[in-house]
C-alpha cells in the first residue's frame, strides 16, 4: 500500500496564497508607476504654464488684473491643459493630474507666477521636494504649503529674497506641512522676468 504524497494537498492552500502575494506585488507596482506618470504631468503642466507666462510677460503691456486671463487664454488650446472655472472664487483655473485645481495668478507687472495646487499630501512632499532641488535653474522664488482646512495658514518652506535663501527647505518641515491633510495645496511662485 502507498502512502500518498501531502503535495497536491499543500499546493491547494499555497497556491491562492502566492497567486494573492503577485496579484498585490503587481497591485502595487502599478499605482507607484501611475503615481510617477501624474507627477510627471504635473510637472509638465508647472513648466509649460511657466514657459507660456514667460514669452507673454516679455512684452505685455495690459492691465494687471487681466494677466491670469491672458496666460490662461493662450494654455486653452494645448492638449495638456485644461482649463475650468472655480466654482468657489468664479476665476478660471487649470485641472491638474489629481483632479484638484491649479490656480494661475500673474503678479503686478507679470514679474512673478504663483500657480497654487490642490493636490494629495504625497503628491505635496514630492512636487516640493523636486522643485527645490534645483530652484535657480527654475526660476523658482517661493515654495508655499498649506493644508485644504478652512483655518489653514500659508507655512513658507523656501523663500529666495534677494539672492539668498531666506527658509531653507528641511525634509522634515514640509513632510510635517503635507502631512497635515490627506489634501494639500502647495504653492510655487517663478520669477518671470
Amino acid at each position: 500500500m502507498s502512502r500518498s504524497s501531502p503535495f497536491p494537498w499543500a499546493m491547494i492552500f499555497v497556491a491562492p496564497l502566492v497567486a494573492a502575494g503577485v496579484a498585490a506585488g503587481l497591485w502595487l507596482a502599478a499605482t507607484a508607476a501611475y503615481e510617477n506618470i501624474r507627477l510627471a504631468q504635473a510637472t509638465d503642466q508647472i513648466l509649460g504654464v511657466v514657459a507660456v507666462s514667460r514669452d507673454i510677460a516679455v512684452d505685455y503691456k495690459g492691465r494687471d488684473d487681466q494677466a491670469a486671463t491672458v496666460v490662461l487664454d493662450r494654455l486653452a488650446p494645448l492638449t495638456s491643459m485644461h482649463v475650468v472655472e472655480d466654482t468657489a472664487t468664479k476665476q478660471r483655473a487649470l485641472v491638474n493630474p489629481w483632479r484638484g485645481l491649479t490656480g494661475v495668478a500673474p503678479s503686478a507687472g507679470m514679474r512673478e507666477l504663483r500657480l497654487q495646487m490642490e493636490v494629495p499630501s504625497i503628491a505635496c512632499l514630492r512636487l516640493a521636494k523636486f522643485y527645490a532641488s534645483a530652484p535657480a535653474s527654475l526660476g523658482l522664488q517661493r515654495i508655499e504649503v498649506r493644508a485644504n482646512a478652512p483655518e489653514a495658514v500659508w507655512q513658507t518652506h523656501y523663500d529666495l529674497a534677494e539672492g539668498r535663501v531666506a527658509v531653507a527647505l528641511t525634509p522634515r518641515s514640509v513632510k510635517t506641512a503635507c502631512d497635515k491633510t490627506p489634501q494639500t495645496t502647495v504653492a510655487l511662485t517663478f520669477r518671470l522676468r
